[in-house]
């Protein structure tokens, strides 16, 4: 798991005009093959109720599509 969300973390490119990430936090669902890939597309299931919100969401899981 630390592997999977570092590799998330380097992926994960922050919104336009978002300079602090600890300001966001976005859980994501998502399950993976045996293979270690992916399977399906992940689906936010806690984002929160601040500004960057859909950008935050969509990134991360942009982010976990590219590189989980």
């Amino acid at each position: 798991m630390a592997a999977l969300a570092s590799a998330v973390v380097r992926c994960w490119t922050l919104p336009q005009g978002w300079s602090e990430p600890n300001q966001v936090s976005v859980t994501i669902d998502f399950q993976m093959n045996p293979d270690g890939t992916v399977n399906g597309r992940p689906a936010g299931i806690e984002l929160p109720a601040r500004k960057f919100v859909a950008e935050a969401a969509e990134s991360a899981l942009g982010a976990v599509i590219k590189c989980g």
